[in-house]
């Protein structure tokens, strides 16, 4: 529009006003000519004057850039505007913004025109600009001159302060988004952890519960029938003494079975094998009679703390268990091996797998995930169909890690 009234302008003043002054009529064909050299030789000029003076001069782009650099911006807003602003302030034909990956291959983030052809950067008129920030390389801008030519030296100057800014917006938009994301894990981890401690409280309660059950209906009535066998000794013993040899052997028979079924118990609340031998040991005396052939590799050299040695003991119990529940396996393989300040459990079977796209689940596997992350561990379960699956943790013990 502006450049149609210059032309129209020029026409009007060389043609029409010197014709007037001439009496030229109608309009002289030479004055018409005229009219047409200088539009020529001043439309180029006269457009960038307009485009600066419209558009703004170098230093107002400058400023409009570090304006909109600096206010908050999420990561994939900076490129685009970090692109368009930069082709606008500097008249380039087209802007491409390139971000170094995590193993320092290049990405492409933004190009402006988002529709204009990718440039070749060993093409003529392309120039690729690093993007820096404190001594980092963070970036490249690759940018196709415009219409205009190659860049003045203030605007050499003024592409240098717009890079500066786009490096410092750039580590900006960066940090925030690893932020972003480091708040985004550890809410995750809190909600885990939540849901880890209401699992444990839960499983507590129905322990006790099915203790409290398994008291009442096993070993409380072997007691009271002890008792009242203890009562009955002793009526007989004032009534007809010749039948107390056989009333006696019956009760002893009875506080044997008494104190099984309390050994028993004892051994689903903590075994004492693990808490006298260790954890080898009283895995081997629990897997003894496993209706399916289990294999124990103790490489561990030395006792653990009681809370790693229940951990590991009662997750490599429970996958066993699951193995031979489960898993229709032929042969179940315990690896248990330590090193200074960790100790590791495998348990592996030759089984039907895990289904393929299916993550394991279950009480058992997030009792074993409760178990191993209150002792700070790491716990692992992988399995293709038809491969068998493997169980694995890593528990860290302490520098003074000996058993209490």
């Amino acid at each position: 529009m502006c450049l149609a009234a210059f032309v129209t302008l020029v026409y009007a003043a060389v043609v029409l006003g010197i014709g007037a002054l001439l009496h030229e009529t109608p309009p002289s064909v030479p004055l018409a000519v005229l009219a047409t050299a200088i539009v020529a030789v001043t439309l180029e000029p006269v457009r960038q004057a307009l485009h600066r003076r419209l558009v703004g001069s170098a230093y107002d782009q400058l400023a409009d850039f570090s304006t909109e650099m600096t206010r908050p911006l999420s990561y994939d807003e900076v490129c685009p505007l970090m692109a368009r602003l930069l082709a606008e302030a500097t008249g380039a034909a087209s802007v491409e913004v390139w971000l170094f990956g995590p193993a320092g291959a290049e990405e492409l983030a933004a190009r402006w025109p988002v529709d204009a052809e990718p440039a070749d950067r060993s093409a003529r008129g392309i120039h690729v600009h690093d993007i820096l920030h404190g001594g980092q390389r963070l970036g490249r801008i690759v940018r196709r001159e415009g219409d205009g030519g190659g860049l003045s030296p203030v605007e050499q100057r003024l592409l240098a302060d717009l890079l500066s800014s786009a490096g410092l917006a750039l580590q900006h938009a960066q940090l925030t988004a690893r932020l972003h994301q480091q708040i985004a894990e550890s809410s995750a981890r809190a909600e885990e952890l939540r849901v880890s401690r209401q699992r444990i409280v839960a499983t507590a309660d129905a322990a006790r519960s099915r203790l409290e059950r398994d008291i009442h209906d096993g070993a409380q009535q072997h007691l009271v029938a002890l008792a009242v066998g203890l009562r009955m000794v002793r009526m007989v013993a004032e009534r007809d003494p010749q039948r107390l040899p056989v009333l006696l052997a019956d009760q002893v028979a009875a506080a044997r079975t008494a104190v099984a079924t309390l050994s028993d118990l004892s051994l689903g609340v903590y075994p004492r094998s693990l808490a006298e031998e260790g954890v080898g040991r009283a895995l081997r005396a629990a897997t003894t009679a496993s209706p399916v052939p289990v294999r124990l590799i103790d490489r561990t050299g030395r006792r653990l703390p009681g809370d790693v040695e229940a951990a590991v003991y009662f997750c490599c119990l429970e996958a066993v268990q699951n193995a031979v529940k489960h898993a229709d396996a032929r042969h179940i393989e315990v690896l248990l091996e330590d090193d200074d300040d960790t100790v590791r459990f495998v348990v592996c079977d030759d089984g039907g797998g895990l289904p393929a796209g299916t993550p394991p689940s279950g009480s058992g596997l997030a009792n074993m995930h409760d178990r191993v992350d209150a002792a700070g561990g790491v716990l692992t379960v992988t399995g293709r169909p038809g491969a068998g699956t493997s169980v694995s943790g890593r528990i860290p013990v302490p520098a003074d890690g000996a058993a209490s």
